[in-house]
């Protein structure tokens, strides 16, 4: 019987040594995996670090984006305006230039006449015709200015057609802009797509 009692304590020591092994090797595959959780947990949260960064600096974009946006609108409004009142002013003037030029016929046709009937009175004729002369200069004056408010109109017209090619491309830009963060923003919907 003695002998039987250490035997029966080797065994046991034996059972609780491959009890020890297998609780060591079970425990050093837990710490692994919890080792390689952590470091998943880790990068998600530098992922979402990163994510977070991007939004927002997407949205001081989206900001910077509306203010221009509402910069060129003013200034397409702006230069609408000026536009209309140059145009204004270029029916008028041309109104002025068509009285302008009937006049000038008028005086000319009588000076014809006043020639043609009446060549003694010399002195009138020479009084009238420096008078056709100061008309002529006021004509040549105003097809200058005409010529000038022609090339303005033409200029802010070009600078009209600029702008809205900017304002258009600014309009897409952020279009895109808003389907990248919404992309962004709902990743779920953007994989449905």
């Amino acid at each position: 019987m003695k002998k039987w009692l250490p035997n029966l304590l080797l065994v046991w020591s034996i059972v609780l040594c491959v009890l020890i092994a297998i609780q060591w090797v079970r425990e050093a595959r837990l710490r692994g995996l919890l080792q390689a959780e952590q470091v998943e947990v880790q990068t998600r949260d530098k992922k979402l670090g990163e994510v977070e960064g991007r939004l927002k600096l997407m949205e001081s974009e989206v900001k910077r984006l509306d203010g221009l946006k509402a910069e060129l609108t003013e200034q397409g409004a702006k230069t609408s305006k000026d536009l209309s009142g140059l145009q204004r002013e270029l029916a008028e003037t041309e109104r002025k230039l068509r009285q302008a030029e009937m006049a000038s016929e008028a005086y000319k046709k009588a000076l014809d006449d006043a020639n043609a009937n009446i060549k003694a009175q010399n002195a009138a004729v020479l009084a009238q015709n420096q008078q056709i002369e100061k008309q002529n200069e006021v004509v040549r004056q105003q097809n200058a200015s005409i010529e000038q408010l022609n090339t303005q109109i033409q200029k802010v017209a070009k600078e009209r057609n600029d702008m809205v090619e900017k304002y258009n491309q600014l309009v897409k830009d952020y279009e895109a802009l808003v389907k990248r963060l919404e992309e962004a923003a709902n990743p779920k919907a953007a994989e449905k797509k």
